[in-house]
Order: structure tokens, then C-alpha cells, then sequence
């Protein structure tokens, strides 16, 4: 999945596999290693007094048998390892770079050199046999318990029954107004107490295959469990792009040769179509380090959340655990939710400024929220809102503020283009998705078209009007044709590193399998 480890923990190796300078240097280090816990405590209390940072001690406790078998030679040779394959990834830390470069040179002012010995094998171990991203370490373990079920009868039962109701729900409500969307989120949420009643409930009946036993219900609602139908909840969740081609042609087309056959053809021709792609590029978009994708990180996050218990510490003064935080704001959003989706609805779409002046039709075109271009520093109290085309939280600050300053340069260019009356686009709304004909009207497309065929009548077209566009889906329509060459190009002249490390992978692949 998108949480994948740094590096494959190879198997480190024992005290009796080292070479000879190897083993000397681990018998004089051995008064450090005599007592790690006591030493890690330490030197992770006097690095935060300091304003120093080091990897937090639950990461230091997972790979602390990795520590004791990590020689310094070993160490130097994985971090010079770790910084090269992480030159040029966006999603790895610059501070964390500058720190194990700094670790690489020696100890630093005021470290002792035993200090410095085990933070250096600190962080290796927990870069190396973990990962170097701190936002996977909070919500993922580097060892796995095989002893907790996961592929169980009730976690497919449950998986697929949640994944038709939400694709069901997605698909009814998604051309309907208001739009009611089952996310994520809502599924794991829901599938939480349906875990929890199925384990309650359901007989402990089961059979055996190859010596081992599968049962109806082998115990607790376990995590695997909960993560597993959640996957098979998100593979079905969103609805198809098809459906929209599909209520187009027979809302707005009349299209009368459309039949249930070509719909469902339609559906599973571009659904598995985009299954075959996933599975071809999983060695170029999953299996690499860098393939890092943090929109996933919040319902891993979540599950844990909710099924993971927690030991009770403080941290940074905090000392709540995430199950409670998690209810808290859950409960308080619950409660909010009510005041700018119900009782004050104009707090969703907060266009403050044309309260001013109602009558200003520039003010309206510029900072208006429904057909203007929203240009405005305060611009909602809805989360709903905020969050439509992004996830302020999960994605990285550096992808979030280009997408922002993205948009806010898409905004300057229609202004432009309906200013200057591109196309005529000052004659229609500066902000709209609709397709209007040469009298401004929503443009009656059955006009020109046969709905027998589907085909253009070109002489009922020229009779009636071309299609005419606004400003806003006048820069849509181009940001899309210039989106996919850019993006080739991207990904050509900046992304080639990895890609070429994945093609040798699977050439070596091919060639070991021949």
C-alpha cells in the first residue's frame, strides 16, 4: 500500500558473522550497549532540552535489537545509502537530511562520542528497518503479529456488503442536490460497530483446510479486519467516471440507442480497464520508497484509532489517547455541523464582501461564491467546503500551497480572458461550467444532435449556434489539454530517477524469472 517500509529489512547480521575491525569496534562500544534503554532515555531527554531532534522514543523501542547488532562502518554505509535514494524526493524531510548528514561527519559540539555512536545507530535502525517518513512511523508498526486474523469470512461479508451500500448511496445521490456522499471515513466509522456486532453474535462454526482452521468467528474484530474491508470498501466506493457520460447521453442527449447492455460494457470495460493499469504500474507507483501517498495515511490513521489500544504516556504534555481525541472532535464537528450546513447555510459559501455592495456587478463577478470567482480571504466556516478539492491535512504543506497558488493564478487569467472579451465570454457568466448557445441561453443540445444515432447534424447546427463557453471552463478546457503533455514531460525530466530504478527492477525480475 502507499505506507511502504524505507528499505527491506535485510536480515542484520550476528556478533559471529562481523568481520574482525567490525567486532573490535563493537567490543569497545559495548559499554554503551551494556544498558540501551536507560541510554536512549537519556539522550533523547538531554537532545530535547537542547533543541535538538531525534527520532521519538516508541520509534527507538521497535528496532532496539537492531541497534545492538549495527556496526559504526555498517551505519555510515546505509545513511550515505538512505541520503542518495532520498535526493530528490519531495516527501523527505530537509531537516532529517541535514541531520544524518551532520551524524556522517562525526560528533558534533558537545557530543560525546558515545553519544554520538548511539544516536548515529538510533537513527540508521529506525531509518533503515522502519522508514524515513515520521508521518508513516505515527500510524504504522515496522513488525507484523501474523497471529491476528485478517482474511476472515465476516470481513469479506462485511467489506462487500458496505461496498454496494456506499457504491449504491454514491451512485443515486451523485447527480442529485443536495449530494449525499459515503466517504471513507463514514465506512470505516459505520464498519466499526458492524465488526464489533458480527464478532458479539456469530457462532465460532468453521472447517479446516491444508491443517489450518477457518472459522465464522475467530475472536475479536481485529485491526486486519477492519483495514481489509476497508479496502475492499475504497475500491468500489467512488462511482464510475462512465456514469456521468451514461445520465449525460440520456438526460441531456435523448440518446435512444442507448440500452442496459452498453451501459454495463461501458462500466466494466473502463473500470477493469483502470484495474489492468493499477496492477501493470504497481512497480513504478507502489513498490518504490518515494511512492508515498498521504491521502491514505488518514484512514490507516483512523483504524488505528479505533481498534489499536494505546499505552498510556505523555507526549509534548499531552497525554490523551487517539481513540478519545478522536471522539472528541467527532463529536464537536457533530455539533458544528448543524450551524453553517442548517441554521446559517451562508456560512458555507461566506461571500461577505458582496453583502457590502449587492448591486456591484464587478465585486460580485470577482468575490462572488456561486457564479463568481470566490476570490475572497474568508471564504467559508464549512469544512465541507474547504476541503472539496483538496485534504488540507494529509497532503504535504509544499503540494497544498502549489495547488493554491495554482488556483489564485487561474483566477488573474480569467479575469483577463473576460475582461478582454475572449470568445465572447463577457456576454455570458465569468464563472460557469454550463455551455450556453449564441443568445446566451443554456445551449439545447438535442437541437443538433440525432438521438436515433447520436450523431452531429451539421446543418441543424449551423442553422442553430456554435457552443459558446465562459471564462472559467474556457481555462478548464485548456488547463486539460495542456495537463497530460505537461505532465509526461514532468514526470520525463524530473521523476526519471526512480522510474529507472522500477525498469531494472522488472528487467531483473523478468531476466531471474527466465
Amino acid at each position: 500500500m502507499a505506507t511502504r517500509r524505507s528499505h527491506t529489512a535485510d536480515s542484520v547480521r550476528s556478533d559471529t558473522s562481523l568481520p574482525d575491525h567490525a567486532i573490535e569496534e563493537k567490543d569497545v562500544s559495548k559499554t554503551i550497549m551494556k544498558d540501551v534503554d536507560t541510554v536512549v532515555h537519556n539522550l533523547v531527554e538531554k537532545l530535547e532540552h537542547t533543541g535538538d531532534v531525534m527520532a521519538p522514543i516508541d520509534d527507538i523501542e521497535y528496532v532496539m535489537d537492531k541497534i545492538e547488532t549495527l556496526t559504526i562502518p555498517e551505519c555510515k554505509a546505509i545513511l550515505e545509502e538512505l541520503l542518495k535514494s532520498h535526493e530528490y524526493d519531495y516527501n523527505f524531510s530537509n531537516t532529517l537530511r541535514q541531520k544524518l548528514a551532520d551524524l556522517l561527519k562525526g560528533p558534533g559540539e558537545g557530543q560525546s562520542t558515545a553519544e554520538w555512536e548511539l544516536e548515529l545507530k538510533t537513527e540508521t535502525a529506525v531509518n533503515k528497518f522502519y522508514s524515513p517518513y515520521p508521518e508513516v512511523r505515527a500510524i504504522s508498526t515496522p513488525t507484523d503479529d501474523v497471529d491476528i486474523p485478517c482474511e476472515t469470512i465476516r470481513a469479506h461479508l462485511l467489506g462487500y456488503l458496505w461496498a454496494i451500500l456506499a457504491q449504491f448511496t454514491n451512485s443515486l445521490f451523485n447527480s442529485r442536490f443536495p449530494q449525499i456522499t459515503i466517504t471513507s471515513a463514514v465506512t470505516q466509522i459505520l464498519l466499526y460497530p458492524c465488526g464489533l456486532l458480527v464478532a458479539a453474535v456469530l457462532p465460532d462454526w468453521g472447517f479446516t483446510v491444508g491443517g489450518k482452521r477457518i472459522s465464522l468467528n475467530p475472536g475479536p474484530w481485529s485491526y486486519k479486519e477492519q483495514m481489509l474491508a476497508t479496502i475492499i470498501i475504497d475500491v468500489g466506493l467512488t462511482s464510475a467516471y462512465c456514469f456521468w457520460n451514461i445520465q449525460t447521453q440520456t438526460v441531456y442527449y435523448k440518446d435512444k440507442w442507448l440500452t442496459p447492455g452498453y451501459g454495463i460494457l461501458l462500466l466494466l470495460s473502463t473500470q477493469l480497464m483502470g484495474l489492468g493499469f493499477s496492477g501493470l504500474l504497481r512497480r513504478f507507483v507502489v513498490y518504490p520508497v518515494e511512492a508515498l501517498w498521504p491521502n491514505i495515511l488518514p484512514t490507516l490513521a483512523l483504524n488505528r484509532a479505533l481498534l489499536v489500544p494505546e499505552k498510556k504516556e505523555t507526549l509534548h504534555g499531552w497525554s490523551m489517547s487517539r481513540y478519545k481525541f478522536f471522539f472528541i472532535v467527532f463529536s464537536a464537528m457533530f455539533v458544528y455541523f448543524w450551524l453553517p450546513d442548517y441554521l446559517f447555510p451562508a456560512l458555507s459559501l461566506f461571500a461577505w464582501m458582496t453583502w457590502i455592495a449587492p448591486n456591484n456587478f464587478n465585486l460580485n463577478a470577482i468575490t462572488g461564491s456561486q457564479m463568481g470567482l470566490g476570490f475572497n480571504p474568508v471564504s467559508t466556516f464549512d469544512w465541507n467546503v474547504l476541503s472539496t478539492y483538496s485534504q488540507p491535512l494529509a497532503y504535504p504543506f509544499f503540494a497544498f500551497s502549489q495547488q493554491f497558488m495554482g488556483t489564485v493564478l487561474g483566477g488573474f487569467i480569467i479575469i483577463a480572458l473576460y475582461y478582454t472579451n475572449v470568445q465572447w465570454t463577457s456576454y455570458l457568466p465569468i464563472n460557469s461550467s454550463g455551455i450556453f448557445d449564441n443568445t446566451g441561453s443554456p445551449y439545447n443540445i438535442t437541437k443538433v444532435v440525432n438521438s436515433d444515432t447520436g450523431a452531429l447534424n451539421e446543418a441543424d447546427f449551423e442553422a442553430y449556434s456554435p457552443a459558446f463557453y465562459s471564462a472559467g471552463n474556457l481555462l478548464l478546457y485548456g488547463a486539460f489539454f495542456a495537463f497530460y503533455p505537461l505532465t509526461m514531460v514532468f514526470i520525463l525530466l524530473d521523476a526519471w530517477r526512480p522510474l529507472l530504478k522500477a525498469y531494472k527492477s522488472m528487467m531483473v525480475s523478468i531476466l531471474t524469472t527466465i
